[in-house]
């Protein structure tokens, strides 16, 4: 069940960042329509935290603790970090993923070809240091234990865990400051200024680093737990 929940939210954090990825490839007279486009696949993956939220809530009233937690997370990361590495900088793939989206989304009626550039967008890699690639990466180590905080604090204290489940909500708040306030405006930015390509680079680097930092403090906390 932990591998399950893992592979979710590690799919989620993918998917989120092919919502950018999206974003980048549209054409410059439908960059706005792009954007309502997209937060069609951003909500999707709601469906996917929920899931790995009931997940991570049956574990512990099944009697699973707070390793169990970090396990299942640190999963999530791997397949994450798997998944920014070998879809966005394998051409082969992310032409791939973008021929589904457009051909699912065709078909749905939601799009139109001459809305999105012809030839697929490949990501640059950017090894140097940017204040995007910062601010990414801050956002998702602060999204990940945002996720997890609930339950995490649930293992502490078991007679309160509906009330924590309910004090989830308002610490998911602090992962959204986060992306409205410092991440979002940047790359809405670059969006307007037609240098969504280069910024989409710099926040999939800012990612990628996000999660490696996140999973060396997931392997210290087990190996401090140990």
């Amino acid at each position: 069940m932990i591998f399950i929940a893992g592979i979710l939210v590690g799919l989620v954090f993918v998917i989120e960042s092919f919502v950018w990825f999206v974003r980048a490839m549209a054409a410059p007279s439908y960059r706005s329509k792009s954007i309502s486009t997209s937060n069609i696949v951003m909500y999707a993956t709601r469906v996917l935290v929920i899931g790995y939220q009931i997940i991570l809530n049956f574990t512990i009233e099944s009697g699973g603790g707070l390793r169990l937690i970090i396990i299942s997370t640190l999963i999530g990361m791997v397949v994450s970090l798997l998944g920014h590495g070998f879809i966005f900088y394998n051409k082969t793939l992310i032409k791939l993923s973008w021929t589904i989206f457009i051909s699912s989304f065709r078909a749905l009626r939601i799009i139109k070809d001459y809305e999105y550039e012809k030839e697929v967008f490949h990501p640059k890699y950017h090894p140097y240091t940017s204040n995007l690639i910062f601010i990414s990466a801050f956002s998702m180590f602060i999204l990940v234990f945002v996720y997890i905080a609930p339950q995490v604090f649930a293992t502490f204290y078991e007679d309160f865990r509906l009330t924590l489940s309910s004090v989830g909500q308002a610490i998911s708040f602090i992962g959204m400051v986060v992306t409205l306030f410092f991440l979002d405006p940047v790359l809405f930015k670059m969006h307007d200024d037609g240098q969504i390509k280069k910024g989409f680079s710099l926040y999939l680097w800012g990612r990628i680093v996000g999660t490696c930092f996140t999973i060396l403090t997931l392997i210290l906390t087990l190996l401090f737990l140990s």
